[in-house]
């Protein structure tokens, strides 16, 4: 289990025991109220009666009845205060292990990245160098088999212009381009400086 997935299930049984504390006080909060209230109608009662006893007990269990309710109240409170639920050392001692596991993922993928990209680059060159020479032949084929190059023709007026003939070659140069975008890439020359650097230090 990676630190990230540790911490995910402790931040959600830390959420979790919170909640239900918290909703068993105030669950607590309810019972004492009824027991205050409980507690007031046997005083009542035992006051018609003329009971000191009956009365007695109920004020008793009255007292400790909005004691009870005191304490729960506080503890509600000091519930949906901020106060931290761990201790700073602790945030900080789980928070270093889950970045420095992430750094090394991302030193890890990085790696992978640039390797990726160096395949990307000879495919690109091996394109383009195919592509290059076969444009030469095939300029050649155009310009001296089929004889077809610029001419020099007469306009309507009478002058002289050249026609330029449109080279005979292949011009899809889009994984030039799309080469050219990555290796420019700022952000491409830091992974790549960063993966050289981690390797040096090893």
């Amino acid at each position: 289990m990676t630190a990230y997935e540790k911490l995910k299930d402790k931040v959600e049984k830390l959420i979790e025991d919170f909640n239900a504390e918290l909703n068993a006080r105030i669950e607590d909060i309810d019972k004492a109220n009824a027991q205050i209230s409980g507690a007031e109608n046997k005083m009542s009662v035992a006051t018609v009666a003329g009971d000191p006893l009956a009365y007695s007990k109920a004020k008793q269990d009255k007292q400790r009845a909005e004691d009870a309710l005191e304490m729960y109240q506080a503890r509600v409170k000091q519930l949906k205060g901020d106060k931290p639920l761990v201790s700073r050392e602790e945030y900080d001692a789980d928070s270093r292990e889950v970045k420095e596991e992430l750094s090394q993922m991302c030193l890890e993928d990085k790696r992978k990245v640039v390797a990726l990209c160096k395949q990307i680059e000879e495919i690109v060159k091996r394109n383009n160098k195919t592509i290059e020479d076969a444009n030469e032949v095939l300029i050649r084929y155009q310009r001296d088999v089929f004889h077809d190059w610029d001419r020099k023709e007469k306009s309507s007026k009478g002058d002289y212009y050249v026609r330029p003939m449109a080279e005979n070659k292949f011009e899809d140069f889009s994984l030039v381009w799309l080469w050219g975008r990555i290796s420019d890439n700022k952000i491409y020359e830091d992974i790549c400086k960063t993966v050289e650097q981690a390797d040096a230090d090893k």
